[in-house]
Order: structure tokens, then C-alpha cells, then sequence
């Protein structure tokens, strides 16, 4: 009987301690402090001391030129960070903090601002990632780090005057930007899209290991990496790019200042650029500012001026301005944008071949353009088509899948200067309406022409691709720490 009421009474005790434990452990836990959803000034000070980092906190009033667009986002710092480590030791910082936003930037071209985030870091390699080398000393292909613009690499390449390289008109657009999209150049009838190009990338992904990508290191990645877009695997610190050897090329621009000669002069062109022989770069573009309206043709290839000018008699006539350029050299003192850097809208569609030829209704489209944009005061509307040797790879072989197809037709609208919510609601109404006449030569967009109100994305931009996309992005980053706003995996 004693042994029955001490064991009652030792398991009573057993069983209030228990339950003061399981109270103390639910005050404990109910009453740790949640996550901060981001830093204070002073922490963020601290920490970049910590790292010797430079850093600046963003307000409405930084200079706009550091960022390109005038988009309304306003982070909360922008970090330059000097070493690979330093970049490490931020990431694993702001992992810290439940709504701390993180994005990369570069060149800053993106129309739709995804350089920035709103109350987030910005991790700028502009300053610090920006060397170009010649890969081993050899000529062949070249060393450029992930922070670099493309003027910096002309500027390098042009030692040598027997090479060249894939690059894009702008010289202020981001290297690793520009080729994670595709890369369309002038010289891609020949020697394909940037990407194309491209022998090894370096990147840290969000686990913050730094690991190379090639066709024989990390092939997945590789493959994901060209044509991908910007910021969704991880940060490029270097990337290996294959030179070309350079061979002149002539450029004829004819040029109409009455955009009722549109229909005409694209029933001509959409015949000569479905010629299989041809490996000329031709495009056509249709820009208006406050006191111009201007209808051009441009084609460039490997041949001289007069061969140019023999192929186009044929086709075109009446036209008001003749440009007639050779390059002898690669191009080092492009122009920038002649438009104000504060764009705020653009689209892309890549176009079905379909669209092209004398009896297209794509020319008559095309024809009563700024009609449909009146309400866009400033605009460059461009065709570029991607070119012979682009097109040798098929759909599946880079994640990019728009081989085969004709081109990209793109849309810029521009403000003069801030943000006016009227125009932009006017711009994007009647961009979308000339979209929808597209609709029927519709086979996608182009990423590096990101717009944040496609609402079919996955497919536009990547085809049957975005399957084997999210397989590649679930393995590198599990936890989406890299992605783009709105539109994310």
C-alpha cells in the first residue's frame, strides 16, 4: 500500500514538472521576437564597416543616371562590394531579416527596373567586377567579370583589329545582362547570338558556393544560363565570351519621312528578307519625338557598299535620307541613347515568319503604327531580325527558344522627365492594342525586353523550355532567394 502511494506521488511529481516545462517552453517560444523584416540604418552601418564594403542609402533624390530608369522603386541601400567574399557575407545578411528584398545590378537597362527592389539591398558590381582580360593571353576569347558594361569591352577587344565579338548596340548595357537573355547583334547573321558565344560562366549561387558552368562542368546550368534571363540562378562574377575574327562590314540606311510609305516599302523588304542565301543583318525601325517621324531600313552585312546598294535598288525607292557607313573596325564610339534614360514601357514579340511578305497584313499594321500609338509622344518602335547563323541551333539546344523565327519586334515609350500616370496608363493601352492586332504572328517575347504585364511569361519567353528551367532553378536555389518582380518562378 505504501509503495502504490509513493508511486502515485512520484508520478504526480513526474507529471506537474512536466507540465511547468512544457509552460515555461510555450512562454519561451510564443515569446521569442519574430524575424525583422529588414535592417535599421545603424545595423546596416555596422555590418558594412564589418566587410569594408562601400555602400549609400537610396533616397528619391539619388541621381537617376545611377540607375537608368526612372522607375518609382526605392531601395533601401546600394552596396558595392570590392571582393567575391564580401559579396558572399552579404547574402548570407540579408537571409537574416523576413522581408529584406535583394537584387543585382549592372548596366541598369532593364525598362521594368528589376535592377531595383522597393525597401530591399542593391548589390551593385559596376564599380568593382568590372575587368576585361584575354583568357591565358590568347586572342581567342576573353575574361570579362560580371559587373562590366559592354563600352569597357569594345574598348578591349579593339587591341586587337582582327577581332571581334558579340555585343549590343548600346555601349552602357550590362555584359552579363545582355548575353543572359540571348544577345542580338549586328554581326549574328554570321556568328550567332551572344550566347552562342559564350565558353564558361562563373557564378555563386544562393547557397553562396561559387561553381563554374560549361558544356562540361555543370551542363544544366550551363544550358540554363544561356537564355535564362538575368538574376534568376544566381550572380555572374565572370564570364568567358569566344572572339571572332573581323571582317568589315558595310551598313545602307534608307530613310522615309512619311510613314504612308510603311506598307509599300515592307511588302518589298518582307520578300527580300526571306531569301535563304542571304546572311545579312536587316531591320527596320519607326521612331517618333517631338518634332520627327522617321521610317527606316537598315542592312548590314559582310560586303561593300555598292554590293549593298546593288541589293537594295531593287527593293526600295523614294526614300529621303541615304546613310551609307562601313566598318572598317569594331564600333568603339557608339552613340547612347539619344532618348532620355528614363524610359517607362516596353514590349516584344518574337515574330513568326509568317509575318513577312508582299500581302502580309503585318505591313498594313505596321503601316498605321503611330496611329495605333498616338497617345505615346515618344517612341522606337524596331524589328530585329536574329539572322542565319542564329538560327543553326534548334529550340531545345540553349534555353533561349525562339530559334527559327524571324526576328523581335520591340516597343520603347519614353517620358522627358518623371513618371505621369496618365500618360503611362495612355501608352500602355495603346501598346497593348497594337499587340493584339499581332496577335496572329505572336510565337513569344524576348526577356531582355522584360515586361512585368505579360501575363502568359513562362511560356512567352521560354517555349516548351520552362519545364526544364524550374527543374534547374528548384536544384540551384530551392528557397527562390534570386527572382524577379512580379513575374517569378
Amino acid at each position: 500500500m505504501k509503495t502504490d502511494i509513493l508511486a502515485f506521488i512520484i508520478n504526480s511529481l513526474i507529471f506537474i514538472l512536466a507540465l511547468v516545462c512544457l509552460i515555461l517552453l510555450r512562454v519561451y517560444v510564443t515569446e521569442a521576437p519574430p524575424p525583422r523584416e529588414m535592417p535599421t540604418h545603424r545595423e546596416t552601418e555596422e555590418f558594412m564597416e564589418t566587410i569594408a564594403t562601400e555602400f549609400f542609402f537610396y533616397s528619391s533624390s539619388s541621381p537617376k543616371t545611377f540607375l537608368y530608369t526612372a522607375s518609382p522603386r526605392n531601395p533601401f541601400v546600394v552596396v558595392q562590394p570590392r571582393t567575391e567574399d564580401a559579396i558572399k557575407q552579404i547574402m548570407v545578411w540579408v537571409k537574416k531579416f523576413a522581408y529584406f528584398p535583394f537584387s543585382i545590378k549592372v548596366g541598369g537597362h532593364s525598362p521594368a527596373g528589376y535592377c531595383l527592389n522597393d525597401n530591399g539591398l542593391v548589390l551593385d558590381l559596376t564599380k568593382y567586377f568590372d575587368n576585361v582580360s584575354w583568357f591565358h593571353d590568347s586572342n581567342t576569347s576573353i575574361i570579362v567579370q560580371g559587373g562590366a558594361t559592354w563600352d569597357k569591352v569594345y574598348q578591349f577587344v579593339s587591341q586587337d583589329p582582327n577581332k571581334g565579338i558579340i555585343g549590343p548596340y548600346s555601349p552602357s548595357v550590362g555584359v552579363a545582362g545582355y548575353l543572359l537573355g540571348g544577345g542580338m547583334n549586328r554581326y549574328s547573321a554570321q556568328e550567332g547570338l551572344g550566347i552562342d558565344n559564350i565558353m564558361e560562366f562563373s557564378l555563386i549561387l544562393a547557397n553562396g558556393t561559387t561553381v563554374q558552368a560549361s558544356p562540361n562542368n555543370n551542363p544544366d546550368l550551363f544550358w540554363a544560363l544561356r537564355g535564362g534571363g538575368g538574376g534568376n540562378f544566381g550572380i555572374v562574377i565572370e564570364i568567358q565570351i569566344r572572339t571572332f575574327n573581323f571582317v568589315p562590314i558595310a551598313s545602307v540606311q534608307a530613310c522615309w519621312d512619311d510613314f504612308r510609305e510603311i506598307p509599300g516599302v515592307l511588302n518589298t523588304w518582307g520578300t527580300a528578307i526571306q531569301d535563304p542565301q542571304s546572311v545579312l543583318y536587316q531591320n527596320f525601325e519607326i521612331y517618333r519625338t517631338y518634332t520627327q517621324i522617321r521610317f527606316c531600313i537598315t542592312v548590314q552585312g559582310r560586303n561593300t557598299t555598292t554590293e549593298l546598294l546593288n541589293y537594295i535598288s531593287p527593293h526600295y525607292a523614294g526614300y529621303d535620307d541615304l546613310v551609307v557607313t562601313n566598318f572598317t573596325t569594331l564600333p568603339l564610339n557608339l552613340p547612347n541613347d539619344t532618348y532620355p534614360t528614363n524610359y517607362q514601357y516596353s514590349k516584344s514579340i518574337v515574330l513568326d515568319p509568317s509575318a513577312f511578305g508582299a500581302t502580309s497584313p503585318f505591313n498594313t499594321i505596321m503601316g498605321n503604327a503611330l496611329n495605333t500609338l498616338k497617345d505615346i509622344q515618344l517612341l522606337w518602335l524596331v524589328y530585329e531580325n536574329f539572322g542565319k547563323a542564329a538560327n543553326l541551333l534548334s529550340s531545345v539546344d540553349t534555353s533561349f527558344p525562339h530559334r527559327n523565327m524571324s526576328g523581335v519586334l520591340y516597343l520603347k515609350a519614353f517620358w522627358p522627365k518623371q513618371y505621369d500616370t496618365q500618360l503611362g496608363e495612355a501608352a500602355r493601352t495603346s501598346a497593348n492594342t497594337l499587340w493584339n492586332q499581332l496577335a496572329p504572328f505572336d510565337y513569344g517575347a524576348y526577356i531582355n525586353y522584360i515586361d512585368p504585364e505579360l501575363e502568359n511569361w513562362p511560356s512567352s519567353y521560354y517555349g516548351n523550355n520552362y519545364a526544364r528551367l524550374t527543374n534547374i532553378k528548384n536544384s540551384v536555389d530551392p528557397t527562390n532567394f534570386f527572382f524577379l518582380l512580379p513575374s517569378h518562378w
